[in-house]
């Protein structure tokens, strides 16, 4: 005996929302679901606007919100969003469901700049958020977020449109849990799936947080816009960023700027990658690798100092290490890490000492790959920073396994094959050494910078097999 339909608004002068709900506004349920349906027919603003402190409760009932507008003219928004609650404890999952589509060029789902929201899903089994915005033009901006929580102790969290992601905001942005609310833990997964992803306001306040997997995506092979800024910073069970099943088409650039923390793997796949701003990538659970696997190549930006805030650091307790360039072996695509990179594959100690268990450290590329899913050749000429070389360290650059192998390999079609400065320490306790370094041009192979100031180059190894080095 329910209506099925949605709100088709009205044509008031002054009114032109199919869903108005006022500032302060309060909703409870009391445990009954929550369903909002919104069919708006009329072009000028949104088909559905949530005010200033308005709040659905919904208590154990689910909140569902379906939202179109099918005007083709003038301002027609889906819904917006300003600084409104809504709180489920459903153990159904999603317990808190957004769909919103537009027929024009306007934002599906919209916010304005000073304003957010908050959605919580607070069962301790299932729930779950989903947020998902449909536009008829792939390159039309659908999501337009500047400030939120979108918070779920335990179901998934799950954002796709098929239109652009613009989060450029410097304000507070959390998704899975967050300080000061009533989520302060997560182990929901988190799923961001886009047609591009928009991140470029420098944002020091906006983190990603759960125990479970994080994965941030295209919808198909690239994001429509080739420069990818991240400004979250991620602290996760496990990390993927990218798609690995169509990597050789990819032209996306990853560019992390406040760094990457997982118990578990994290992998990045793209066309380049760059740790930014002395930021870090981090496993902490035993043996968990780092994977960058990149059809052109990797750069990471000089640091200051030896120290956590003056340095890029991409570590793992005893996980594999491997950046992979050039995996469409072109030629095109090396490895550029500047002064004061620190790997280290022995949990961040760093033992001159014949210490053993560490994990593997790869730097190299092609498209040949061993029994062990690494590559067998060589990164390409790089295309950052430095062009004329394939694998470039900077001052200070420090390389420890703590007992695993390191293979360092690099093939330039320019002046230089591997070109190392003065400070470079690379420590392999008792696994191997290998450096392989190429050039086709007129130049050098393997190019070793004097020490300055009385700082050496060194490379020790105590592994017992011949050669060690």
């Amino acid at each position: 005996g329910h209506p099925t339909g949605g709100i088709p608004g009205f044509s008031q002068v002054g009114n032109y929302e199919g869903l108005w709900v006022a500032p302060s506004v309060k909703i409870y349920s009391g445990g009954g679901d929550v369903y909002i349906a919104v069919a708006h027919t009329i072009a000028g603003y949104q088909a559905a606007a949530f005010r200033a402190s308005s709040l659905i409760w919904s208590g154990t009932g689910r909140i569902t919100a379906s939202v179109s507008h099918t005007a083709t003219s003038g301002t027609s928004r889906g819904i917006e969003l300003a600084d409104t609650t809504w709180v489920s404890a459903a153990t159904s999952s999603p317990a808190i469901s957004i769909t919103a589509r537009v027929s024009n060029g306007s934002h599906a789902i919209y916010q304005s700049s000073g304003e957010s929201f908050t959605l919580t899903s607070l069962a301790s089994a299932g729930g779950g958020i989903s947020v998902s915005a449909f536009t008829p033009v792939t390159t039309n901006t659908a999501l337009f977020w500047y400030g939120f929580d979108v918070l779920s102790r335990t179901g998934e969290i799950s954002v796709f449109s098929n239109g652009v992601s613009n989060w450029n905001s410097t304000q507070a942005r959390d998704f899975g849990a967050a300080t000061g609310t009533d989520v302060l833990s997560s182990s929901a997964t988190i799923s961001i799936q886009v047609e591009d992803f928009l991140d470029a306001t420098a944002n020091n306040q906006s983190a990603i947080s759960t125990s479970s997997r994080v994965q941030i995506r295209p919808n198909g092979s690239n994001f429509a816009s080739t420069d990818t800024q991240l400004y979250f910073r991620i602290d996760a069970g496990s990390v993927i960023l990218g798609n690995s099943s169509n990597l050789n088409s990819s032209t996306v650039t990853w560019n992390s700027r406040r760094g990457i923390r997982s118990n578990g793997p994290i992998e990045i796949y793209g066309n380049r990658f760059a740790l930014r701003e002395q930021s870090d990538l981090q496993t902490t659970g035993l043996a968990a690798r780092v994977l960058v696997r990149l059809k052109d190549g990797m750069y990471v930006d000089a640091g200051s100092s030896d120290s956590d805030a003056g340095q890029s650091r991409i570590w793992t307790n005893r996980g594999d290490l491997i950046l992979w360039a050039d995996t469409d072996g072109d030629g095109s695509g090396g490895i550029v890490m500047e002064s004061f990179t620190d790997l280290n594959t022995a949990n961040g100690v760093e033992s001159t000492s014949s210490s053993s268990l560490g994990g593997r450290i790869l730097l190299g590329g092609g498209s040949s790959v061993g029994a062990d899913g690494y590559p067998t050749g060589n990164a390409g000429t790089a295309t950052w920073g430095y062009t004329n070389r394939s694998i470039h360290t900077g001052q200070n650059v420090d390389i420890y396994s703590g007992g695993g192998d390191i293979r360092i390999l690099g093939r330039s079609n320019s002046s230089y094959g591997v070109v190392m400065y003065f400070g470079t320490d690379i420590v392999s306790g008792v696994g191997t050494v290998e450096l392989r370094a190429e050039t086709t041009g007129s130049g050098t192979g393997f190019y070793l910078d004097e020490a300055v100031n009385n700082v050496p180059f060194n490379i020790i190894s105590y592994a017992s097999s011949s050669p060690a080095i």
